[in-house]
């Protein structure tokens, strides 16, 4: 699924959902027990942009392990506000966040 489509979207962003929900009824089932969705931001613009997915209010996400643990000071400083549901990006930077699969399977 993209985000950031339609005529309010924002110039040089493209924001790509990836999910596989606990629930994932397809052949296969839950392909990563540890991963609910991923959400990867392009920003080709020149300068940071703030993005809202309103679904992730209140959601462990957290930026990728492996560019939290980048040499890349400029990707690590990709973030995830929780409470809004708001990620920040840098200019001309690429970021990968991960949601944690929920418990509770059913």
């Amino acid at each position: 699924m993209f985000h950031n489509t339609g005529p309010d979207q924002l110039p040089g962003l493209i924001v790509m959902e990836l999910a596989d929900p606990s629930r994932n009824t397809l052949p296969g089932g839950d392909l990563d027990r540890q991963a609910e969705r991923l959400e990867v931001l392009f920003n080709a613009t020149d300068e940071p942009v703030t993005y809202q997915v309103a679904d992730l209010k209140g959601a462990n996400v957290r930026l990728h392990p492996v560019q939290a643990n980048s040499a890349d000071r400029v990707v690590r400083s990709s973030s995830f506000d929780a409470g809004t549901g708001t990620f920040t990006v840098p200019a001309r930077t690429t970021a990968v966040f991960v949601q944690a699969q929920k418990t509770g399977r059913s």
